[in-house]
């Protein structure tokens, strides 16, 4: 298992997750802030139970992610970002915390490319 991703939650004065950034072991990075982020917590921690009963969110230190919980994650994030609306930043970040690892790492692939990303948003908000 080869850890090449890092994960940290932010949390705000009450305690609740109000960022989330993921950085690879090149050092670029994605960050989720706000009212997304706090939409997404579901679905982080989804992904991370699934892939890890000792992986949390609980835990208040950065989580070493490997390359398929990273692909993962960072999917969610990118996914999101751009969405304006709660409840399709919901339904997009369940539907890629649902996906296996293969269908995450193709989604991630087809990600850099233009017109990738739009279309898992399509797929997963019909």
């Amino acid at each position: 298992m080869t850890l090449s991703y890092r994960l940290v939650a932010s949390r705000d004065s009450e305690g609740c997750i109000n960022r989330f950034e993921v950085s690879d072991v090149d050092g670029r990075s994605v960050t989720l802030h706000g009212w997304r982020a706090e939409a997404v917590v579901d679905s982080v921690q989804a992904t991370l139970t699934r892939a890890s009963r000792r992986l949390s969110l609980a835990l208040d230190r950065p989580l070493q992610l490997d390359e398929h919980l990273g692909v993962q994650v960072l999917l969610i994030l990118r996914a999101v970002k751009p969405l304006a609306g709660y409840q399709r930043v919901k339904k997009v970040a369940t539907g890629v915390a649902r996906m296996s690892e293969e269908e995450a790492t193709y989604w991630h692939a087809h990600a850099a490319h233009k017109g990738g990303l739009p279309a898992l948003r399509k797929l997963l908000t019909p």
